[in-house]
């Protein structure tokens, strides 16, 4: 498969970080029912002068910890969290295998609708990526109907999900350094 990672202007990309960082709340959020739109588009990740939604080959052989750097390299929306987003072509298994580690599904495919109408447009799998301790890696796995003809494709939401205790940023440490 061919990358679907599209060009980006770096004025684009310097203005969306400088609004990040200058405006408090100002952040890439969607909804799981735009998640869904996003990858219902004819070609996911083209047809942009700018690439919000990175491509990747393999997302299951890169270790967690490293995905926001590579959403971060391909990405239009910089992400200063532990969050990031791609679409991925979609694997058969429930197993996803990185160096002896396994992502893991956990509890049942849960239905996307839209809310408008509540019709079923997607659903969503749960994977957690475990370690020693309790993990906190998390994958949303977003997949089209069966008869879509994007339905190769998953969108993924990778999350990392901090103990609040051990939580001491703060948005201060985001805002650049006033010079003083």
């Amino acid at each position: 498969m061919e990358s679907k990672i599209c060009p980006m202007n770096s004025d684009v990309k310097a203005n969306a970080l400088f609004l990040q960082r200058m405006i408090v709340g100002y952040g890439f959020r969607p909804t799981e029912e735009e998640l869904i739109n996003y990858l219902k588009s004819e070609e996911p990740g083209l047809g942009e002068s700018f690439c919000i939604i990175p491509t990747l080959q393999d997302i299951y052989k890169i270790n967690p910890w490293d995905l926001p750097h590579e959403f971060n390299e391909k990405s239009i929306i910089p992400s200063n969290d532990q969050e990031c987003w791609f679409i991925c072509p979609k694997t058969q298994n429930g197993r996803k295998t990185l160096c002896g580690s396994s992502w893991k599904i956990t509890g049942k495919t849960k239905d996307v609708k839209a809310g408008s109408d509540s019709k079923k447009i997607g659903s969503k799998k749960v994977l957690v990526f475990p370690s020693d301790a309790p993990t906190t890696w998390v994958i949303h796995e977003y997949h089209l109907p069966d008869n879509d003809l994007n339905g190769n494709y998953v969108l993924c939401h990778v999350m990392h999900r901090r103990d609040e205790k051990d939580d001491t940023s703060s948005r201060a440490s985001y805002l650049p350094d006033s010079g003083s």
